[in-house]
């Protein structure tokens, strides 16, 4: 009852909260033993923004003020995340947003790894598009935090290229003897060990139980090779792509070898 007794309250957004295991948690077998990959985001990133009044839409299991949707000329539909878009336009104007941190409702998860990767493929090109076509860094009416809470989000989804590039250095080495960083190993191990202990346990202290650093590499590696295309084509050409809704309810009764989906990481 108090978010209705604020007027300029465009927004409450509740965490998507999945009944069934998504490809992850199906395939390797550790059931709910580790965090859902989603726990990070709607954990400490929306209680994050929503300090900083920057709350995200999600598509979903949200409550959205009539007079702000309409101020904003209805859903964004200039690029495929409409969600997180329309979100940035209530900030534009003005208009609040807030977390509620309590699963309301339930859904399915992705069952299949290839719709589980179309659905971040399209994440990662919608948030490029926001990126290119309507930057937060720029405009007014935006504070600071907001800028930077928006900003993230649309940066996080660049790790591919960097990710893919450190994969397969190692092969270049190994097949053509080409030699990415010209050092000592002494040299590489005194400037990069620090920085990955740093990295690792700052992440594992800020994360806690939303999200282990060992599952988190594997999720941004099954995805690198698939979001480079997609990421880079976007930043060149942002009106490109269309929306896709996300195939669920499908009945997973039989195992089988998605060959079509790990044929980049098998090579």
């Amino acid at each position: 009852g108090g978010f209705l007794n604020d007027p300029m309250l465009a927004l409450v957004q509740t965490p998507h909260y999945f009944y069934s295991p998504d490809p992850f948690e199906r395939n390797l077998s550790v059931g709910r033993n580790i965090p859902n990959e989603g726990m990070l985001f709607y954990g400490p990133i929306q209680q994050g923004n929503d300090n900083w009044n920057a709350t995200f839409f999600c598509g979903s299991c949200a409550v959205i003020r009539r007079a702000a949707l309409e101020q904003i000329g209805g859903f964004a539909v200039e690029t495929v995340t409409e969600d997180a878009h329309t979100a940035l336009k209530f900030q534009r104007l003005g208009w609040k947003s807030a977390f509620l941190d309590i699963p309301l409702a339930a859904g399915l998860a992705t069952e299949r790894l290839v719709v589980h990767v179309i659905q971040r493929t399209r994440w990662a090109r919608g948030m490029t598009q926001i990126f290119r076509l309507d930057n937060p860094l720029l405009g007014r009416r935006l504070t600071f935090q907001q800028r930077l809470c928006y900003l993230s989000a649309m940066l996080y989804y660049q790790f591919a290229l960097p990710r893919v590039v450190f994969v397969t250095a190692p092969l270049a080495y190994l097949l053509f003897n080409l030699n990415i960083i010209y050092s000592s190993a002494s040299l590489i191990v005194s400037y990069a060990l620090p920085h990955l202990f740093l990295a690792i346990y700052v992440g594992s202290r800020m994360n806690g139980r939303y999200r282990y650093s060992f599952w988190g590499e594997i999720y941004d590696i099954v995805l690198a090779f698939h979001l480079v295309l997609p990421t880079l084509v976007t930043m060149i050409f942002p009106k490109r792509g269309k929306f896709n809704v996300t195939d669920k309810g499908g009945l997973l009764d039989v195992g089988y070898f998605d060959f079509t989906v790990v044929r980049p990481h098998l090579v």
